[in-house]
């Protein structure tokens, strides 16, 4: 029986912590933060900023936050936009070729993938008035990418006339080929002494053509081909020996140019990583936080022995396990690291750097950390249904400041739809270094139960916070609230207790039968045995 009961132990604490974990763990994991929004130089209509957030103006149902222009400096590809914030939002973004924008207007689009070229970049959102949550937008980031350049193509020539033996001193035909893109060509011809007779000339369009010479003799063809990227030439000896009757005939007409295909050239093959976008944190100092970074070969040509590794003055904040990866075209995988902030970390935003390291390629990504120290603790002990139309929430709050502090909580409940069903609020007050149990009731429906959550949100005039805790919640007769921290709740243990007291109870009743002989009947009875 003992090691029965210790596995329904081990069994509930497994269920418990996995229910933790779930909370605990339900992390948005989110390429590079090219730019990170800092609400200057925006405009605001029936909006405003209030030092954290832009919300909406009092008394507004709706209203709009349009950014400043953004320059990448050149034309570039604008790949994604990331925000945080709650309630009521939706996006319009424009890319823009002037400074102004004025040659473009805003639309919505996929802000996973803004698939936006050019050089200039702005958004706009609008905020709507939200039921249940307070519309606000608390961060902007997105990212571009660098518009490769084409990879240059070799400049080759081949010429295949003149040469050898020619009988004609008029309409010698030039026949070649070359690649290349952009490429110039131009020829000239000298004689056996290398004294030159037809001095640099352009061939119009690289195309085939023809030349004349004054005379008989041996003579030198060279062609040049010229481009931004290279430069290639060849030459060719020829003889001409033009038959005597023939001499004083007239010229002949030009011999027709015989076009030749120019060879196909294969597209080259690149290799063009995408970062995404690593999300903008909050943090304690001491705190820990495993990331991932995901990463896309969008190009045509593999990418081998990808590694990533701490770049920055702050490398020693980042911890990467070794993990080498190969990505073919269109592979997409995900690199693991974590970030904890030193115990000492300053009060302010901190830029963290990670360097993505392949044989063929090199990206960088950049994201911020922002780094709050706590002004006081919350710790939820405990949440039971009291009543068919209360639920209790039993909670200890720690002053960390060593000075007085107010506190305004708002305790919610959400139903599985993140709609919410009921909510109190109050204000608590702590003394310098106070640390002190409180309880709130908050009545909801008779109706009410199930998998909810538990969102308590904490604001003063030095700190804000909150909390998220999964519970479900029993029937109005007997029920009581399990939530992410694993406390049973005075309800659980009231009813452990119970029937703790029940079984050591009928241990005495049996044990009593057992030593003087009596039936169940006798005992209630008060008849001895015979």
């Amino acid at each position: 029986m003992k090691r029965e009961n210790l596995t329904y132990v081990y069994v509930g604490i497994l269920i418990l912590g996995a229910i933790f974990a779930i909370y605990l763990f339900n992390l948005q994991l989110t390429g590079f933060a090219v730019f990170q929004e800092d609400f200057a130089g925006g405009e605001y209509t029936n909006t405003s900023y209030n030092g954290s957030v832009v919300v909406l103006n009092e008394n507004q149902t709706s209203g709009v936050y349009m950014s400043r222009i953004y320059n990448a400096n050149e034309s570039v590809t604008w790949n994604n936009l990331t925000w945080q914030g709650q309630g009521s939002l939706s996006f319009e973004v424009r890319s823009c070729s002037s400074s102004d924008c004025a040659n473009s207007s805003f639309a919505a689009a996929d802000l996973n993938n803004l698939n936006l070229s050019g050089q200039y970049f702005q958004y706009k959102v609008s905020l709507t008035q939200n039921p249940n949550l307070t519309t606000l937008l608390s961060g902007v980031s997105f990212d571009y990418s660098t518009i490769a350049s084409p990879t240059p193509v070799n400049v080759t020539v081949v010429l295949y006339s003149p040469s050898g033996e020619l009988t004609s001193r008029t309409s010698v035909l030039i026949q070649f080929s070359t690649t290349g893109s952009g490429v110039q060509c131009k020829y000239n011809v000298k004689d056996s002494s290398g004294e030159e007779v037809k001095g640099n000339t352009t061939l119009t369009d690289c195309a085939n053509s023809t030349f004349s010479v004054d005379g008989d003799g041996d003579y030198v063809f060279t062609i040049f081909v010229n481009s931004s990227y290279g430069s290639a030439s060849q030459s060719s000896s020829f003889l001409i020996s033009s038959p005597a009757e023939k001499k004083e005939e007239k010229e002949l007409p030009p011999i027709e140019a015989v076009p030749v295909e120019a060879v196909p050239q294969e597209a080259p093959k690149v290799v063009d990583l995408s970062l995404q976008n690593i999300e903008a944190l909050t943090l304690n100092p001491s705190d820990l936080k495993d990331l991932n970074l995901v990463v896309k070969n969008t190009g045509t040509a593999s990418a081998n022995g990808c590694v990533i590794t701490p770049a920055g003055d702050l490398a020693s904040w980042l911890s990467i396990p070794e993990d080498t990866k190969n990505f073919n075209p269109g592979d997409e995988k995900s690199f693991t690291f974590s970030v904890t902030v030193p115990e000492d970390a300053e009060e302010l935003e901190h830029k963290l750097s990670l360097s993505l390291q392949c044989i063929e390629t090199l990206k960088s990504s950049e994201f911020s950390v922002q780094v709050i120290k706590k002004r006081f603790t919350f710790d939820l002990a405990d949440v039971q249904r009291t009543s068919t139309d209360n639920v209790r929430v039993t909670y200890s709050l720690s002053e960390l400041l060593n000075e007085e502090q107010t506190l305004s909580l708002k305790f919610s409940l959400f139903d599985a739809a993140n709609q919410e069903v009921a909510s109190v609020s109050e204000n608590q007050t702590l003394a310098a270094g106070e640390s002190d149990e409180f309880r709130t009731d908050i009545l909801i429906n008779e109706s009410l139960e199930g998998n909810l959550t538990l969102n308590v949100d904490l604001n003063s005039e030095k700190y804000s916070s909150s909390v998220r805790e999964l519970i479900t919640l029993g029937a109005p007769i007997g029920g009581f609230a399990i939530f992410g921290e694993g406390g049973l709740g005075t309800g659980g243990i009231v009813v452990i207790l119970v029937v703790f007291v029940v079984l050591v109870a009928i241990f005495f009743v049996i044990r009593k039968m057992k030593s003087s002989g009596k039936t169940l009947k006798d005992l209630f009875s008060g008849d001895e045995a015979d």
